[in-house]
């Protein structure tokens, strides 16, 4: 750089000035000067220094970076907060759409409905997801998909924000042609159906494990409004897999018996709370086999729960129908009811005396007595 105040006294050399900014000013130190720099050309580059709005210029020369053009200043966003955009504006910039997968177990109980999500969504276009409203069983397929989505950057004054989108993703069911392959599907796994339980009942366990997979493979392909069936495939899968000691599996295999069950009083409650009561049963066996004592203890109760009510419900059925006797169709629904009472009662005395055994195991005998004075109870009901 040449210096027109000092270049008449022949004067060259290097002087070493580091510059530190404070706001609008800055401080100038000198370090290092070379010996051969007389103190004039540290001053001479101290004058040089012109303060300016964003930091310092070196007067009638231009500062390069090691040779290159100077770096540029970054100019943020003027926006801070995240802009709201209309339906219209958010379409025209979404460029990539994912579609949903649809939960099993929803199109099995024939849940469908729209989730709406709001969708904060950065200046690069990535996407984070928070709930509006949606059914619980699909709204965790519409959040994956909605992390998949992409935006072109939202500009405002010539810069990327954030924006905040709000969509609505839809699950429907395609019901046409269903029932021909319902049909189709419910002759095959009722050929099926017949094949596990009969291996079952012979004992031959090992034969019927295989059978009954293949079996709750089938019904899972049922369409929605089949999920007494799906339960009940589930539950035989189990059970070959419990009576071959295989436990672990078992226990697996009954506890999807018991969300199919789970879902299917969510959709159909009048029908619902008997195949629940089975699957708590069959879900306490699997859990108490494993050791699981305390969540098994749980299952028991809400299944016996259950079980009193439905054999309640039949006997209340059943002295109305006495009261009738005069009528033909009041003797049919009279013997409906002693049956339904009949199949409540023993089912719940069988599931007492599993339960007593339970308690037991967990010495809590006190308790375990209490179960078995029940179990007596329904077993002779004169003793009452």
């Amino acid at each position: 750089m040449q210096v027109p105040a000092i270049s008449s006294f022949s004067v060259q050399g290097e002087v070493c000035v580091r510059v530190t900014m404070t706001g609008r000013w800055f401080t100038a130190v000198l370090t290092a000067p070379p010996v051969t720099a007389p103190g004039i050309c540290a001053i001479a580059a101290f004058a040089l220094l012109v303060p300016s709005s964003f930091g310092f210029v070196l007067a009638q020369e231009e500062a390069q970076v090691g040779g290159g053009e100077p770096a540029p200043v970054a100019n943020p966003s003027p926006i801070a907060t995240p802009i709201e955009v209309s339906d219209e504006e958010a379409a025209q910039h979404l460029t990539r759409r994912v579609s949903p997968r649809y939960p099993p177990l929803a199109k099995t109980a024939r849940i469908r409905g729209n989730v709406g999500l709001s969708l904060r969504v950065s200046p690069e276009g990535s996407v984070d997801v928070s709930v509006i409203s949606g059914h619980p069983m699909l709204v965790q397929e519409a959040i994956n998909a909605a992390k998949q989505w992409r935006f072109a950057p939202f500009i405002r004054e010539g810069h990327p924000v954030a924006a905040n989108v709000k969509v609505e993703i839809a699950f429907t069911l395609d019901e046409a042609g269903e029932f021909s392959r319902a049909q189709r599907l419910s002759e095959d796994y009722d050929k099926q159906e017949r094949i596990c339980r009969q291996f079952i009942e012979r004992r031959l366990y090992a034969k019927a494990e295989a059978e009954c997979i293949t079996l709750a493979k089938l019904a899972e392909k049922l369409p929605p409004g089949y999920l007494g069936m799906c339960r009940q495939a589930y539950a035989y899968t189990g059970d070959a897999f419990w009576f071959q000691g295989k436990l672990p599996e078992a226990r697996a295999w009954y506890q999807r018996e018991l969300s199919t069950a789970e879902a299917l009083m969510e959709s159909q409650s009048d029908i619902g709370s008997r195949e629940l009561a089975h699957a708590y049963y069959d879900a306490a066996h699997g859990s108490q086999g494993i050791g699981e004592f305390t969540r098994a203890r749980l299952y028991y109760e809400r299944a016996e729960k259950i079980m009193e009510g439905e054999r309640k419900q039949a006997e209340s059925v059943l002295h109305k129908a006495e009261r009738e006797k005069s009528a033909s169709e009041s003797a049919a629904r009279r013997d409906d009811a002693q049956s339904e009472k009949d199949y409540w009662r023993e089912m719940t005395e069988s599931l007492l005396r599993d339960y007593a055994g339970l308690l037991r195991a967990m010495g809590d005998t006190r308790a375990a007595e209490k179960a078995e004075r029940k179990a007596q109870s329904l077993s002779h009901p004169e003793s009452r």
